[in-house]
């Protein structure tokens, strides 16, 4: 099932197109691109490493991300031509010649251009520049049939002399048609100067001019004219001098010799001499020549020119095409063609060579490649999905330019799949495939196929050479020992140890043994062993181990590299593992084969691009389809090396080459800048006046602080970066301190813009890293942002004192009012004061009395019994929490209705409100008395146990007993019956039963003849 979804996926990818190589190493640009014109005559770089390139029709800038035209420079006063044929620079200005006579200058710091009124002292006429030469305070102007002039740099309008050939002075006579070039002579103190009809080297002291190489001193060339034209000139430090000739290619006469030689182009041997439009030495030492065939370098192992070795197809469209001028940015080289546009190279960048699906099997039937392997006789095998397998003999040429045979096989239609290939000592080449294994002997003149089980598809994954002369196999279903001379073989399946049988990777260990990578892990077995044993990877972190492994690989020192679906696996001698994954710059952390190169590098395929890594450092640099890979996506079984070193990895899109040699990435930390400056979505030029100030006096690119107005609070920035990578590449992070407490990744973006800021000081840092993580110094810029001027603390200040001002008169006023209506008030507030204290009073007696008449019988001033029940409740249930006695007293008056009867009811009340003030006294605390109902009162004592409660109830009916009411003149005698009941920590009943009780032992006193007290008995007692 696995293997039909593989060729189902590889037939769908047959389908998708193939791109072209990225731009990565070569990058071209045209009017597209923002350029005014695409004939690039003259390039300069500025003191901030900006690009200038002129064309025929205007003036652009690069600043990393885009090119900026000069529009209507010419209109606007600016320049005095559109044609630029010229262009220089220094650590002011960039100087700008025209061809229709005349010079610029643009001020770095102000970006103004100013026309310099340079001409013709005897005509008055604009001069025809052809060259332009800066040497410290001095700029050198050669032209196309004036000569040569000097001006004073800081004052361009002033001519500090003049050579040509009609000068009347010896000295200044300088037999030259036009001058092409200048180049400085820091030996001889002096200047090279070079053109139509020769050299001449002009003496610093003496201002003389000395001709250095007419055209019969030019040894070794064979001149079809009577002169010699020289477009460009410059010494080395070695000594030597180099000439770009129009018609002979490049010269170079080396130190102490007298005589030019003629240095020739490799890759056009035999064919016309190019002619040299401009030859130039880089900053790193590359010695570049512009030439009518493209752009050619210097190689010292040929000591000739070469076109650079790319597969790109834009450098193969730059071969023929007419380069104008070059000049070197760094490692950066820049060639501006007639026509073509502008071209970017980077000899530094990686260049694959691809192999297409459509290059192996036409576009017709495109063949998906499946396994890759070089025999020793330097054929390359590329095995397929579904074709069989290709192979041919390696060229230095393109592979899709190599002579392709074709292999199919002997079995069938399934033999078509070729998965892997080995070779052994005797040169016989065996080729697995899914149905078994095909040995091909004599060129394919003996071709013997094997299966290794005949009663299922092999599905054959993986094919070693061991050093002791056997071929090994790996299936989905185990391992195979196979004889290459008889094809006997030995099958290792679990009964051997192998447990698990889909095994995708071998490789010989230096200790004699075989190791076995599967489905699951790694396993070993001695080449002449017979039982497998397995090898556990402990991973630190990683509980769940290796995964799959997918291809293996050994090193001198006995350890092993393993290609896993959990990263980069290595296993010391002594057993210890460490993986390498994403964090240490694996593009990902499937890792399908490895290829060494020397001790130290190993190359890995991922299914997200191609990684170098380093054994030493445990670093790694990925590679991917923009770099023109042939796409991210590889698979195991597909990698090989050639004799040369030359590294193969291939895909679902094809074969990619290249030579990891040509590859050694160095330190290139790109440069970010600032570009443009923004105010509410408007673009600030340099000296614009925004609401009354100029916040950018001076350029952006040489600006750290920027001032501006409480009304300047939307503003916005433009970045870009000057690097080796290409601008799409580039990963760009900034900050507004202040504003932005994170880093913030920019993503596509190269602008960004805040709005309504708060006054104050802020920081706006960019910081800019290329693909392989290095990241360069940061740009900054600071930012005051003023506050209005009511925010200020001289507004403050002044403010406040005249604030201060106001409220004191303002406080005098006050105070003399108050003073006077201070007594007014205070007499109606003592009035106000006097009737509320008197209001209060009154309230608080009503109040009082309404409360006294809500708890109290009216008569005798006693509780009320709904008062009396709520204070008993509370006094009874406390008692009880307290384990402390309870008492209740019930009495009643004896013969209360005799009372009545003879002397009437007012003296029966008379009789209830003595009673109640005889024995309201002689009640405390907790402790209190009830009108219980007509006659009846009672009585609490909270804590007192049955003698206590009995000895107080004693005392008031003796208190009763002598106690004589007046009525109508006759004295009446009370006394009363007592039922006394108590709770106690045994009993305990409920308030009610408690009343019950002492009514009951009321109705005993009564029963025995009144005016005695007795006592309710406990139950059970």
């Amino acid at each position: 099932m696995r293997s039909r979804i593989l060729r189902l996926l590889c037939c769908c990818a047959l389908l998708v197109p193939c791109g072209t190589a990225s731009a990565a190493q070569w990058q071209a640009f045209d009017v597209d691109d923002g350029l005014p014109q695409n004939s690039a005559v003259a390039m300069t770089v500025d003191r901030y490493g900006l690009l200038w390139v002129g064309t025929e029709d205007g003036l652009a800038r690069f600043d990393g991300q885009r090119f900026v035209a000069f529009d209507d420079a010419v209109d606007r006063g600016w320049l005095p031509g559109n044609y630029i044929v010229a262009l220089a620079s220094d650590d002011d200005a960039v100087w700008i010649a025209a061809e229709s006579g005349g010079l610029a200058r643009f001020d770095l710091n102000r970006e103004r251009f100013d026309v310099v009124p340079l001409r013709d002292p005897d005509g008055g006429a604009p001069l025809n520049i052809w060259s332009l030469t800066v040497d410290g305070d001095t700029l050198w102007v050669g032209t196309r049939d004036r000569g040569l002039f000097a001006l004073d740099r800081k004052h361009p309008e002033r001519v500090l002399d003049h050579w040509h050939e009609g000068a009347p002075e010896p000295t200044r006579r300088l037999p030259l048609r036009a001058v092409r070039d200048v180049a400085i002579d820091a030996r001889d103190r002096g200047l090279w100067i070079a053109g139509v009809d020769g050299l001449f080297h002009l003496d610093a002291e003496r201002g003389a001019a000395r001709g250095a190489a007419r055209a019969e001193a030019l040894d070794g060339i064979d001149l079809q004219r009577a002169d010699a034209d020289i477009a460009s000139v410059f010494g080395r430090n070695d000594g030597s001098l180099w000439l770009g000739l129009r018609s002979h290619g490049v010269a170079r006469r080396r130190e102490g010799a007298h005589a030019f030689s003629i240095l020739p182009f490799a890759a056009i041997e035999g064919a016309e001499t190019p002619v040299v439009n401009r030859l130039i030495e880089t900053a790193n030492g590359h010695i570049v020549a512009a030439t009518d065939r493209g752009l050619q370098l210097y190689d010292t192992d040929c000591d000739c020119f070469r076109a650079p070795a790319s597969a790109s197809p834009l450098r193969r469209a730059l071969d023929d095409a007419m380069v104008l001028s070059v000049v070197g940015d760094g490692d950066i080289i820049w060639a501006g063609s007639w026509n073509r546009g502008l071209f970017r190279f980077d000899p530094q960048a990686p260049d694959f060579d691809l192999l297409t699906p459509a290059d192996l099997g036409g576009r017709e039937a495109p063949v998906a490649p499946r396994s890759l392997y070089v025999d020793r006789e330097q054929r390359l095998w590329v095995g397929s999905f579904g074709a069989g397998a290709r192979y041919a003999t390696i060229e230095d040429r393109p592979m899709a330019q190599w002579s392709w045979q074709r292999w199919l096989g002997q079995v069938g239609s399934r033999d078509r799949q070729v998965w892997t290939f080995a070779e052994t000592g005797d040169g016989d080449l065996f080729i697995g495939s899914d149905v078994g294994v095909t040995r091909w002997r004599n060129q394919g003149r003996d071709v013997v196929h094997l299966d290794l089980e005949p009663e299922q598809m092999d599905e054959l994954r993986r094919l070693l050479a061991a050093s002791d002369g056997a071929i090994w196999a790996s299936t989905v279903g185990g391992v195979h020992r196979i004889d290459p001379q008889t094809l006997a073989t030995r099958r290792f399946a679990r009964d051997d140890g192998l447990n698990d049988l889909r095994v995708y990777a071998l490789a010989e260990w230096p200790h004699g043994r075989l190791l076995i990578g599967t489905w699951s892990g790694l396993y070993t077995l001695a080449l002449t062993g017979d039982h497998i044993e397995a090898m556990p990877l402990h991973i630190p972190g990683q509980p769940q181990g290796a995964g799959l492994v997918w291809d293996l690989h050994t090193d001198a020192e006995g350890g092993v590299w393993i290609g896993t679906s959990n990263g980069l696996l290595h296993l010391d001698r002594d057993g210890t593992t460490r993986r390498f994954d994403e964090s240490d710059g694996l593009p990902n952390g499937v890792v399908y084969a490895i290829e060494a190169r020397g001790e130290h590098e190993l190359w890995l395929s991922t299914n997200r691009g191609l990684a170098r890594f380093d054994r030493r450092t445990g670093s790694a640099i990925a590679f991917d389809a923009e770099d023109g890979l042939q796409g991210n996506e590889f698979g195991f079984g597909m990698a090989a090396q050639d004799a040369r070193g030359r590294m193969y990895f291939a895909g679902l899109g094809g074969v990619s080459r290249f030579d990891p040699a040509r590859m050694q990435i160095t330190p290139r930390a790109p440069q970010p800048m600032l570009t443009r400056f923004f105010l509410r979505d408007r673009e600030i030029a340099v000296g614009s006046v925004v609401n009354d100030a100029v916040p950018l006096p001076n350029s952006l690119f040489a600006t750290d602080r920027i001032a501006l107005g409480w009304r300047d609070r939307d503003l916005g920035f433009a970045f870009s970066a000057l690097a080796g990578d290409p601008a799409a590449r580039l990963r760009f992070r900034y900050r507004l301190s202040g504003k932005d407490e994170d880093w913030i990744d920019a993503g596509e973006r190269r602008y960004v813009s805040y709005t309504n800021l708060a006054p104050g000081q802020y920081d706006f840092t960019v910081k800019v890293a290329d693909r392989f993580g290095r990241e360069g110094p940061e740009r900054r810029i600071h930012i005051d942002l003023a506050p209005p001027l009511w925010a200020t603390w001289p507004f403050r200040i002044v403010a406040a004192l005249a604030a201060m001002l106001l409220l004191a008169a303002l406080l005098h006023w006050r105070v003399a009012t108050l003073k006077r209506s201070r007594e007014q008030l205070a007499a109606e507030v003592a009035r106000q004061t006097e009737r509320i204290r008197v209001q209060n009073e009154q309230l608080e007696a009503a109040n009082q009395a309404l409360f006294d008449r809500s708890i109290r019988d009216p008569l005798t001033g006693a509780f009320n019994r709904r008062h009396f029940g709520e204070l008993a409740e509370q006094a009874y249930l406390g008692c009880r929490a307290r384990g402390q006695p309870f008492a209740l007293l019930l009495f009643d008056l004896d013969h209360f209705k005799l009372i009545n009867d003879r002397h009437g009811h007012a003296a029966g009340d008379a009789v209830l409100c003595a009673v109640a003030q005889a024995i309201r006294p002689l009640l405390a605390g907790q402790e209190a008395m009830a009108r219980w109902g007509g006659e009846e009162f009672v009585v609490m004592w909270p804590n007192h146990d049955a003698v206590a409660a009995m000895d107080r109830a004693c005392t008031l009916r003796d208190v009763l007993r002598a106690l004589r009411i007046a009525a109508d003149g006759t004295p009446l005698r009370v006394t009363a019956s007592f039922g006394l009941a108590c709770a106690t920590t045994t009993h305990q009943p409920g308030l009610e039963a408690l009343l019950a009780e002492a009514d009951a032992a009321l109705y005993r006193a009564k029963a025995d003849g009144r005016d005695r007290v007795f006592v309710a008995a406990e139950p059970g007692a």
